[in-house]
């Protein structure tokens, strides 16, 4: 199952989809929740959850971190446009080494813990980091 939405969608819309759609494998969303509640919810409730995929929403570092014990079951997580920063990027490849947490940059803000991430994709390995990856990729 595969459920695509936008706009002003409110936490309580996440919390129906966590409690309903415990077969949904793939998710799209932009432009919306209202705090880290919402990711939470769906991650929490939707067990078949596969790709996952944010745009220009208000999830942070709390709900990638509250996360983690889900995305290695996943097979990728695509984030844009989030409340994350590149200290919550750094914990959760710290805390989870089967996981590649790549953060691609479009300009160079400097390296520090509070930045905001512009994209963020995290999917699971056996290989370990790519070589491959062009310079404006960073595998953490």
């Amino acid at each position: 199952m595969r459920l695509s939405m936008s706009g002003l969608l409110t936490d309580s819309v996440f919390l129906y989809i966590g409690m309903y759609a415990e077969r949904l494998e793939t998710l799209s969303v932009a432009f919306a929740g209202d705090s880290d509640d919402g990711m939470i919810y769906v991650l929490n409730g939707c067990k078949n959850l596969r790709k996952l995929e944010m745009r220009n929403c208000s999830f942070g570092d709390t709900a990638l971190l509250a996360g983690m014990h889900r995305y290695e079951a996943m097979g990728s997580i695509w984030m844009s446009s989030c409340d994350i920063t590149l200290g919550g990027c750094r914990s959760l490849a710290a805390t989870m080494p089967n996981l590649n947490v790549e953060v691609v940059s479009q300009a160079d803000g400097g390296a520090c813990d509070a930045k905001k991430v512009e994209k963020l994709y995290i999917y699971r390995t056996l290989a370990g980091p790519r070589g491959d990856a062009p310079g404006f990729v960073s595998a953490l």
